[in-house]
């Protein structure tokens, strides 16, 4: 993530400094962050997550959007069923 937002590479291995520049790139900013085709069900890693970049900006409309085929990643989440969208198999023609 933070790569994307620096347009710099990151050889940072500690979480805190990392989690701080991204905060220092976010700064006064509202933000979507997309996390497609997720696989991780440990709730612990979202929870650090969320509460990490959704406690940068508070005065900030902020959202984060997960794609996954597991159900199981929208429950550890918390995803309301509401928020929920199971998209349909298109048919070939379709896809062109």
């Amino acid at each position: 993530m933070l790569e994307s937002l620096s347009g710099r590479t990151c050889d940072m291995k500690n979480k805190n400094a990392i989690l701080e520049h991204i905060q220092n790139e976010l700064e006064g900013k509202a933000y979507l962050l997309v996390l497609d085709d997720v696989w991780d069900e440990d709730i612990k890693n979202w929870e650090d997550l969320r509460d990490s970049l959704l406690g940068m900006n508070e005065s900030k409309q902020s959202c984060i959007l997960v794609t996954s085929r597991s159900e199981n990643v929208a429950v550890v989440r918390e995803t309301p069923l509401d928020h929920r969208h199971h998209p349909k198999a298109m048919v070939a023609e379709e896809c062109w």
